[in-house]
């Protein structure tokens, strides 16, 4: 009897002492609990106060031009339609955001005809430079880049394209300070594109090459999204159809705009979206083409990333009220 009093003793005992480490674990996962829940309110709190916040949840949109989840890139909101609602004012100037990124960082692009400029210059890169060997009309490689292979071809690229240059010395340094402070060195995706690739073909395609720097040119691909008001872009072909809807498309008018994209398979041609809103391959050297007795210009966009630190100040993201940072 001894013998089993001792051993229910030592049964108590262990149940107790599982009883009270259970309690114990029950106590700290609440406390745990509660610990995560209020960092997770106070991290969106200090959230609120930035711009990338402000857009997605205030400003997305249901119908309509606005901004919406993109639906072939995860945790990233493209704006789409006519673009009445996605200005913002930097450097005392009106810009466009074109998305939020996944990173929460923002893409804007500068709409304005003023940079008149050829993507390379004839005379930029020389025989040395294995890639071009179509050196009259340009070449179309964007950066230095020891091997640059694009469909058959492949070479070295012994120095940077005259548009890089351009953007990223004379237009850089062309910025206020205050401007240059918020801007961020991004990823870039400068893969060459299959005419007539679909849309969801061309994004790969897009990313089998990339740059990091501060400022670059829109995507084809980027160009092409704000047409998806109301038709799925997996029915678009590159360089085979015309768009509507599109506040991108609508600043081509009368003349081409350059994006980062080479045509796949060739040295020398750069995707541009034409004078009649169609993409269409281009000499990286031209600057202005006369067609048909008329003169267009070849147009750069200069286009960059925001911290994802930059802080709503005002705005609506009208012509009127157009988005401010502090």
């Amino acid at each position: 009897m001894k013998r089993r009093t001792r051993g229910n003793k030592k049964k108590i005992i262990i149940l107790s002492s599982i009883l009270v480490a259970s309690l114990f674990m029950a106590v700290g996962y609440s406390l745990l609990s509660q610990t995560l829940q209020l960092e997770g309110e106070a991290n969106l709190r200090a959230a609120e106060k930035y711009l990338w916040h402000k857009i997605t949840s205030e400003y997305v949109a249901t119908s309509g031009s606005g901004f919406y989840e993109n639906n072939h890139e995860s945790k990233k909101y493209s704006y789409v339609g006519d673009g009445t609602s996605n200005y913002i004012s930097l450097n005392n100037e009106l810009w466009r955001i074109v998305s939020i990124e996944s990173d929460h960082t923002i893409k804007v692009v500068k709409l304005d005809d003023s940079i008149v400029k050829e993507y390379d210059a004839t005379g930029n890169r020389t025989t040395n430079s294995t890639y071009c060997t179509n050196l009259e009309n340009g070449c179309n490689a964007w950066n230095t880049k020891d091997t640059l292979t694009n469909g058959q071809i492949s070479g070295s690229v012994e120095n940077d394209s005259t548009m890089l240059t351009y953007l990223n010395t004379d237009f850089y340094n062309s910025l206020s300070d205050e401007l240059k402070n918020v801007i961020v060195e991004h990823t870039f995706n400068i893969g060459s594109v299959n005419d007539g690739a679909t849309f969801n073909e061309a994004l790969v395609q897009e990313n089998e090459y990339t740059w990091t720097g501060k400022i670059g040119l829109l995507n084809i691909t980027e160009i092409l999204y704000p047409s998806n008001n109301s038709t799925s872009t997996s029915q678009m072909t590159i360089g085979q159809q015309a768009y509507e809807d599109n506040y991108l498309l609508s600043f081509a008018t009368g003349k081409f705009l350059w994006t980062m994209n080479a045509v796949n398979n060739n040295s020398t041609d750069m995707w541009t979206i034409g004078y009649d809103k169609i993409p269409i391959g281009k000499a990286s050297n031209n600057s202005t083409e006369t067609i048909d007795e008329v003169t267009y210009n070849y147009v750069a966009l200069p286009t960059l990333y925001l911290s994802s630190t930059v802080e709503y100040n005002s705005g609506s993201g009208t012509l009127d009220n157009p988005f401010t940072i502090k």
